[in-house]
C-alpha cells in the first residue's frame, strides 16, 4: 500500500490542475493527500465489525457493476471486485493535534458501506477455479453484495451475498432505481456515492448489457432513474469511457454535487478501487470533492505502475462541480446564440470561426469524432477576432470553475475536463438519442440550419428562432479542387472560400491477380501554402512511395487523430495515433500505434512508431469504443493475423470484408518501420472534412508505383 501511494504524493507536488479558487484549493488538496499518505505509511490493523454494515454510516458507496463483454471476454469486472476485496480497512486513523503538533491515533468504527450489484455479463470469471477469493457470481440473475468489515482466512474482505433479483437489463432505468432504493434503505448514510461501471459512449449514454444485446442506458433514462429515488448523491463516479461531458453533467446536476469521470477512453482496469476506497475508509469525513481528487490521482498512479503506457498517455480524469453546470450551460448557450447571429450575417465568417474554435480542440474516442473538448481552443486568436471576447472569457471561466480538478496524460495535456457531443458528426439514430438529453436550443437550431437531412424538435423553436438552411452544399463557398501535378494528386483551395477543417487520404493497392482493391489505410494529408498572402493552400499525400510494415509485412494502418503532447518523452510535440486491424482467434481487434516525426524541418526526417498494445477497438455490436488495451507483454507468443479491408463502394455502410494475412507471432516489442511500397497499381482518395465535421470524398485517382515514384494512370 505504501508503494502504491508514493506516486500520488509526488504527482500532487509536481502540480495537478486545480481550477476555480486556485492556490487555496490546491493547497487544501495537497495537505489532504499528504495526510492520507501518512496514515497509510503507519499501517493499519483490521477492525471486527461483523458481516453486516453499520447503520447510519458516513458513506454508502453503491457500485452498479454491469460486467458486459468486458467481463465475459476479459474478466475486467472481476479484476475490480478483487481490488475492492483487497482494500485494507483500518481500525484507527491518525490526526494532527493542533496544540502539540503531534500525530495521534484515533480508534475508528466502520463508517463506510460498500454495496455492489452484479449483472450484465454472459459469464463471470471469479469462481473458486479462476480466483482464490471464490466469489461465485451468477450470470442468469442479478445479485447484491455488501463488503464485510472482517478479513477472512485468505486475507480478503469478502463480499457477502445479500439477495438476488430475476435477470433484467442493467440498462433499464427501473433496474438502477431499484438498486439505489434497496441500497439506501438497507445501508443508510450521511453521504452517498454512486459508481456506474461499464462501457461509456459519451453523450450517447453508458451501461451496455451483454445479456440484452447491448441494451444501453441513455442519459435521459439515467435522469429518469435518479429522479424517482429521492436520493441526493455526494458524488457520482462514472467508471466508463468518455462520460466527462456536458450532457452527462447536466443530467446529474439535480441529483448530485460532484461528478468524477473521464473525457477519453477508460482502460478496462478501471479506477484505482483499492486505493481510493482505502482512503475513504481512513477519512470518512471527507466530501465528494476530496474523494474525487483522490480517485483521479490514485488512478493516474495505478496506470503508471501497470504496463499500460497508452492508458497513461491518454488519461483524462476530472472532478466536476455539478453546482456550476447551470452556469456552463448558460455560457455555452450564449456562445451558440452569438454563432447563430453570425450565421445569419455571413455563413463564411461562421465557418472561419468554427474552424478555429473546433479545429484545435481535443477529440476523444477511437473510430468516432463526436466528442470534443469544450475549451482547448477558446484562446485561439482567430476565434477572438470574430467572437465577442467577453463571451469566450466568461465561458472559459465557467469551465474552470466547473472542472475543479483535472489529471491529464501527455496526449491531452490541455484538455479542460469537460467535453461535448458534436451533433453534426452523429448518425441519424445517434441524433435521435442525443436530442433527448441536449439542453441547448441555440446549438440544435444551428445544427438544423446546417444539416439538410435533419430537423430540430418543436421545443427548440419554443426557445429560439429558426435559421435559414444552408442546404446540401458540402462547403459554404467554392469547394477545393483535385489537381494532378508532377504525377501526384493534390487538393488545392483558398482558405477564404472554403470551410475546410481537415484533409486525410486513403490508399488502396490493386491485387494483380484478382483486381480487388485492398485498403492500406488512411493518413493525414501534408499541408503547404502555395500563396500564403492570397490564402491559397495545398494538401498532398504524406511520404508518398512509403508505407509502414509490421514485422516486415505491409499492413493496413488507419489514422485516428493528432494529439498535442508538448512534454512527450519520445521527442516531438505532434503525436498521432493509428490503429492496425488484426485478428486474434476469432476476434477482430486493433494494434494501437503512436507515431512522431523527428527532424521534420530538415531533409533527413526520421519516422518513429511505437506499438502500445492490443485495443479491442470500436465495437459495432454495442455501438461504443471498448475499454481494454492489452499490453504486448501479456500477449507474447500468441498468434495473430493482419487484416486487410476490401474496398467498398459505400464506406459508411458498416459492412467490411477483409482479406486475412498469414499467421504471425506476438512479441513484447513489435517492429513497425516506414518502408518503400512494392511496385504496382494503387488508388488514392482524398477525404475532406468541413467545419461542421461533414465528410466529402473526392474522385479516386489511379496511380502506378515503379519503385521510385508514382505515375498517374487513366482508368
Amino acid at each position: 500500500m505504501k508503494e502504491n501511494f508514493m506516486p500520488v504524493c509526488e504527482n500532487v507536488l509536481a502540480g495537478r490542475r486545480f481550477h476555480g479558487t486556485g492556490d487555496v484549493k490546491k493547497k487544501t488538496a495537497i495537505v489532504f493527500i499528504l495526510i492520507v499518505m501518512a496514515l497509510l505509511m503507519n499501517g493499519a490493523s483490521v477492525s471486527a465489525a461483523g458481516e453486516t454494515a453499520v447503520p447510519d454510516a458516513d458513506w454508502t458507496v453503491l457500485i452498479y457493476l454491469c460486467g458486459s463483454d468486458l467481463e465475459t471476454r476479459d474478466g475486467m469486472a472481476s479484476y475490480n471486485l478483487h481490488e475492492i476485496m483487497s482494500c485494507e480497512q483500518p481500525s484507527y486513523t491518525t490526526k494532527l493535534n493542533e496544540e502539540t503538533h503531534v500525530f495521534e491515533r484515533t480508534e475508528l468504527e466502520p463508517e463506510v458501506n460498500v454495496v455492489v450489484e452484479t449483472g450484465g455479463a454472459k459469464e463471470w470469471h471469479n469462481d473458486e477455479e479462476n480466483a482464490p477469493w471464490g466469489l461465485e457470481i451468477a450470470s442468469d440473475r442479478l445479485q447484491r453484495y455488501v463488503l464485510s468489515h472482517d478479513k477472512n482466512e485468505e486475507g480478503f474482505y469478502p463480499l457477502v451475498f445479500q439477495e438476488e433479483q430475476p435477470l433484467a437489463s442493467m440498462a433499464d432505468p427501473e433496474t438502477l432505481t431499484d438498486f439505489i432504493l434497496w441500497g439506501t434503505r438497507n445501508y443508510p448514510a450521511e453521504k452517498y456515492m454512486l459508481v456506474l461501471w461499464d462501457h461509456g459512449n459519451g453523450s450517447l449514454g453508458l451501461i451496455m448489457d451483454d445479456q440484452f444485446e447491448g441494451d444501453t442506458l441513455y442519459l435521459h433514462e439515467l435522469g429518469d432513474a435518479l429522479s424517482v429515488t429521492d436520493v441526493h448523491f455526494e458524488a457520482v463516479l462514472m467508471d466508463a469511457c468518455m462520460m466527462a461531458n456536458l450532457e452527462a453533467a447536466q443530467t446529474l446536476s439535480p441529483y448530485a454535487d460532484w461528478m468524477i469521470a473521464s473525457e477519453e477512453l477508460v482502460s478496462g482496469y478501471g479506477s484505482a478501487f483499492r486505493q481510493w476506497l482505502h482512503a475513504l475508509f481512513q477519512n470518512p469525513g471527507c466530501d465528494g470533492e476530496k474523494i474525487g481528487c483522490l480517485i483521479c490521482d490514485t488512478t493516474e498512479a495505478k496506470y503508471a505502475s501497470l504496463e499500460e503506457p497508452h492508458a497513461s498517455l491518454q488519461l483524462t480524469w476530472s472532478v466536476i462541480d455539478l453546482k456550476e453546470i447551470d452556469r456552463v450551460t448558460q455560457q455555452t448557450d450564449r456562445l451558440y446564440s452569438f454563432l447563430c447571429d453570425m450565421y445569419e450575417y455571413d455563413p463564411r465568417i461562421l465557418a472561419d470561426s468554427l474552424e478555429a474554435l473546433l479545429g484545435s480542440s481535443d477529440r476523444f474516442g477511437t473510430g468516432r469524432k463526436f466528442m470534443r473538448d469544450l475549451s482547448t481552443s477558446l484562446d485561439d486568436g482567430t476565434v477572438v477576432k470574430y467572437i465577442d471576447k467577453e463571451i469566450l472569457n466568461d465561458l472559459s471561466n465557467a469551465l474552470d470553475d466547473a472542472a475543479e480538478y483535472t489529471v491529464n496524460g501527455q496526449l491531452h495535456s490541455e484538455a479542460s475536463g469537460i467535453s461535448r457531443g458534436v451533433f453534426s458528426d452523429m448518425t441519424d439514430a445517434q441524433r435521435e438519442v442525443y436530442v433527448k438529453c441536449c439542453r441547448s436550443a441555440p446549438y440544435l437550431a444551428l445544427m438544423d440550419a446546417v444539416l439538410a437531412d435533419w430537423e430540430a424538435p418543436d421545443w427548440v423553436y419554443d426557445k429560439t428562432r429558426r435559421l435559414p438552411e444552408i442546404g446540401t452544399i458540402p462547403f459554404l463557398s467554392e469547394k477545393p479542387e483535385l489537381v494532378i501535378e508532377d504525377d501526384i494528386p493534390r487538393i488545392r483551395g483558398n482558405c477564404n472560400d472554403a470551410a475546410l477543417q481537415r484533409c486525410t487520404y486513403e490508399l488502396y493497392r490493386e491485387d494483380e491477380d484478382t483486381g480487388t482493391l485492398i485498403k492500406l489505410g488512411s493518413d493525414k494529408a501534408s499541408f503547404t501554402w502555395i500563396d500564403e498572402e492570397a490564402g491559397v493552400y495545398e494538401y498532398t499525400m504524406d511520404r508518398p512511395g512509403t508505407w509502414p510494415k509490421l514485422e516486415g509485412e505491409l499492413c493496413t494502418i488507419e489514422y485516428q487523430g493528432e494529439f498535442n503532447a508538448d512534454e512527450y518523452n519520445l521527442g516531438e510535440p505532434d503525436v498521432s495515433l493509428y490503429d492496425i486491424p488484426v485478428q486474434m482467434g476469432s476476434d477482430q481487434m486493433n494494434l494501437r500505434v503512436g507515431f512522431w516525426r523527428e527532424n521534420k524541418d530538415t531533409g533527413d526526417a526520421e519516422y518513429n512508431y511505437i506499438v502500445y498494445g492490443l485495443a479491442h477497438g470500436y465495437d459495432g455490436s454495442i455501438g461504443a469504443p471498448t475499454r481494454f488495451v492489452d499490453p504486448l507483454s501479456s500477449l507474447q507468443g500468441q498468434e495473430y493475423r493482419l487484416l486487410y479491408p476490401v474496398y467498398a463502394e459505400d464506406p459508411d455502410s458498416g459492412q467490411t470484408e477483409y482479406e486475412i494475412g498469414d499467421p504471425l507471432t506476438m512479441y513484447r516489442y513489435l517492429e513497425l518501420k516506414e518502408k518503400p511500397l512494392p511496385e504496382g497499381t494503387y488508388y488514392c482518395v482524398f477525404v475532406l472534412e468541413d467545419c461542421f465535421f461533414r465528410d466529402t470524398r473526392m474522385d479516386m485517382v489511379r496511380l502506378y508505383y515503379d519503385g521510385n515514384a508514382f505515375m498517374v494512370q487513366e482508368d
